[in-house]
């Protein structure tokens, strides 16, 4: 008995968990234009050119105040305990 029920809950699981995945809603809602596109399959891929990545100049500053951070942090971590006091380099 216990074992038919817990193949039964298994089957109702499973059941479900494909209901959410392939299932397909059949009553009448309100749609986007988008939406309604999408359910006669048209997709929306990746932008015909490409995307434009910020400018060196802006990597470069943040490279920087990583940096700083991180030497702040080193210092930080310096005064709080002298006696793991390392060169710097």
């Amino acid at each position: 008995m216990p074992m038919e029920l817990l193949v039964f809950v298994a089957a109702l699981v499973l059941l479900g968990g494909l209901a959410l995945r392939f299932g397909h809603d059949s009553r009448r809602t309100v749609s986007s234009k988008e939406e309604e596109l999408a359910a006669l399959g048209m997709t929306w891929g990746l932008p015909a050119r490409p995307i434009l990545y910020p400018r060196r100049q802006n990597r470069i500053r943040a490279h920087a105040l990583r940096h700083l951070a991180a030497s702040a942090l080193f210092g930080l971590a310096a005064w709080l305990s002298p006696e793991l006091r390392v060169s710097q380099r």
